[in-house]
């Protein structure tokens, strides 16, 4: 009962899990080629690079470590390779319709000429957060780079269209910013409308449908993984309950009394025979001790004195059907030895000659009862 609790447990378990990744679509927003389903483009203000088409940039990270071979990056005390005198933030804007979203950025681990920093501010519909990384020195001599770094991450958002803002923050030194790629979850809308408000109207509302997963794919997906999650802790419960069997019968083994081959002097007892030894056997069953119609199914050592026991039973019985009959056929049939088996004597050999003294006397037994019966009368 616990496994088949926990394989409930665990279908429904797995069951909400498929639903939820099968009904959240997960969109990209590139740098450069923008949504994947909307193709809503990012926005830059004006100190932006193009990263693979800035070849006068110093900072040059490797093209194919990126999402789609493309970045955008940007430094506060810079405007277009240009020096400011005077710092000025910049930032890239996009929206989204979702309930979670991570951005991805470049971060610098070592330069050449330095210090750089990243300080970064992130306004989510209005609600500002800010995020100061590590600052990188100088004097190495070369510039390296982690990639796919995750600056920012909300989840658990309203299904609604959201706006994000991330800026290059000027502070006492200039900041960068090398922007990537962000994702976010996508789901579908229980009920579809005829058309969203806001910026991008035709876009938004078209394109997204044509990327939902169809319903019929949805419920089709989720029932086949029901159907092979049912099956398999239904192979589980029974192979369980297979093996508990098999322990509890090897642990209860059951005896079984060995066959003991008549006696070779005796011969078999064909269906006449049979047959009259049945009928026969309703007068001689008060001759018949009790403990000789079962076998104890003991060992051969413990039932060696009972075995004893019957045997001289039977031999006294056999003596007092004999000295009852006079004459009649099968009175010269011989017996066996009426002396007492010895303590040594083989169990086996005890129930050959039980055997043979029980058919014995049960043919005894009838042909007494046919001595006794009266002459017909004869009318005179």
């Amino acid at each position: 009962m616990a496994l088949c609790r926990s394989c409930i447990q665990w279908l429904l378990f797995a069951t909400a899990l498929f639903i939820s990744l099968v009904l959240a679509e997960v969109r990209i927003i590139d740098d450069t080629y923008g949504d994947s389903a909307t193709g809503a483009v990012p926005t830059y203000s004006d100190c932006w690079n193009a990263g693979p088409d800035c070849s006068t940039c110093t900072l040059q990270p490797d093209p194919s470590m990126m999402y789609n071979g493309t970045w955008h990056d940007t430094s506060t005390g810079e405007c277009n390779s240009a020096n400011s005198t005077m710092g000025v933030s910049q930032n890239v804007t996009f929206s989204f319709k979702g309930t979670s979203l991570t951005v991805y950025c470049v971060a610098l681990t070592q330069a050449v000429i330095g210090p750089w920093w990243n300080n970064l501010s992130f306004v989510l519909d209005g609600e500002t957060s800010y995020g100061t990384f590590h600052e990188t020195p100088g004097g190495a001599s070369s510039y390296s780079f982690n990639y796919n770094v995750s600056v920012y991450s909300r989840t658990s958002l309203a299904n609604t269209e959201h706006t994000f803002i991330m800026t290059a923050e000027q502070g006492t030194l200039p900041s960068t910013l090398m922007f990537d790629y962000a994702t976010y979850n996508f789901e579908e809308d229980s009920e579809q409308g005829s058309g969203t408000s806001g910026q991008d109207t035709g876009t938004a509302t078209s394109k997204p449908a044509q990327k939902g997963a169809p319903t019929g794919a949805i419920v089709g997906a989720v029932v086949g993984s029901v159907v092979f999650i049912g099956t398999l802790c239904l192979f589980l419960l029974l192979y369980s309950r297979r093996r508990k069997m098999t322990s509890d019968a090897e642990k209860n083994p059951t005896a079984i009394d060995p066959f003991v081959q008549s006696p070779s002097g005796l011969k078999e007892l064909d269906t006449a025979a049979a047959l009259q030894v049945q009928h026969v056997s309703l007068f001689a069953r008060k001759h018949i001790p009790i403990g000789a119609a079962t076998q104890t199914l003991t060992s051969p050592v413990s039932n060696r004195d009972s075995l004893a026991q019957e045997v001289q039973g039977l031999r006294q019985q056999l003596a007092a059907l004999r000295a009852e009959r006079t004459a009649g056929p099968g009175s010269g049939g011989a017996s066996p030895s009426a002396s007492s088996p010895s303590t040594d004597a083989d169990v086996g050999e005890l129930k050959r000659e039980m055997t043979w003294l029980r058919a014995e006397m049960i043919r005894l037994q009838a042909e007494t009862v046919v001595s006794r019966e009266p002459p017909p009368a004869y009318d005179m």
